[in-house]
């Protein structure tokens, strides 16, 4: 019985191993905001027009606009402080709604430069 049991711990052991090196492979998204988030390079001068933003208006695929910067937050949507009301920003310029939130302090000063992609073409 005891030849059984030592193989069988050893296998569970290795196998709970390997699910935890990947586990933690595989997380590239931080659980909480920080100004050292990693996303692909972007040009940040490419400029868009408020018609190009509004057509990325859906939590799946959410551009916003805050002072004439355009940024791409889909992927701190679920990472949001704030929870669930960024959606409200999704296609819009949302300069308002941003310096109307009281919590918007240094963090969200320093984290919105990572989202950003390009600028808004004003004429």
């Amino acid at each position: 019985m005891k030849k059984i049991i030592i193989p069988i711990v050893i296998l569970i052991v290795v196998v709970a191993s390997a699910f935890l090196v990947l586990s933690k492979r595989g997380s590239s998204q931080p659980t909480v905001p920080t100004s050292q988030t990693v996303q692909a390079p972007v040009d940040t001068n490419t400029t868009y027009t408020m018609n190009d933003v509004a057509q990325h208006n859906s939590q799946s695929d959410c551009w916003t606009v805050i002072d004439n910067n355009v940024y791409n937050i889909t992927n701190f949507i679920d990472i949001h402080p704030g929870g669930r009301e960024i959606i409200r920003a999704c296609g819009i310029d949302a300069s308002g709604l941003f310096a109307s939130v009281r919590d918007h302090g240094s963090e969200a000063v320093q984290t919105l430069p990572t989202y950003k992609i390009g600028v808004l073409k004003t004429n």
